[in-house]
């Protein structure tokens, strides 16, 4: 462990920001799943469940310049997905009618909808 909370491997090439089961998103597949089919050392999650969190964090309203690339690399066929990368980003997030067309196939999707609407009214209180 480093003195930030992140953890790395010998070489320093590898970089593990842990998060906590308790504060995992309830958008995204459940903790218990993902660890179970986590991948190689340090494990990594599996390319599907990473689909998964790249498309709810799209339906919350996370940069689409970052987001798009690291969803191209391992969804490939994911239906839900391909609603993602073919939108056409405004403001660099996914359009609410796209984020809407997520969630309808995605249920688990709507919380960070939800996340996203309660910062887009707080944003237009101040």
């Amino acid at each position: 462990p480093r003195g930030d909370g992140h953890w790395v491997n010998a070489a320093g090439d590898v970089i593990v920001d842990p998060l906590p089961v308790e504060r995992w998103p309830r958008a995204y597949p459940p903790a218990a799943g993902v660890i179970e089919r986590a991948e190689g050392r340090p494990p990594v999650a599996s390319a599907a469940d990473r689909t998964q969190v790249f498309v709810a964090d799209a339906v919350g309203g996370r940069s689409m310049a970052k987001l798009a690339p690291k969803l191209r690399e391992v969804a490939a066929g994911d239906r839900i997905a391909a609603i993602v990368l073919r939108a056409t980003p405004r403001r660099d997030a996914l359009p609410w009618r796209s984020a809407l067309q997520v969630v309808v196939r995605a249920p688990r999707t709507r919380h960070a909808l939800l996340e996203r609407i309660r910062e887009r009214l707080r944003q237009k209180k101040r």
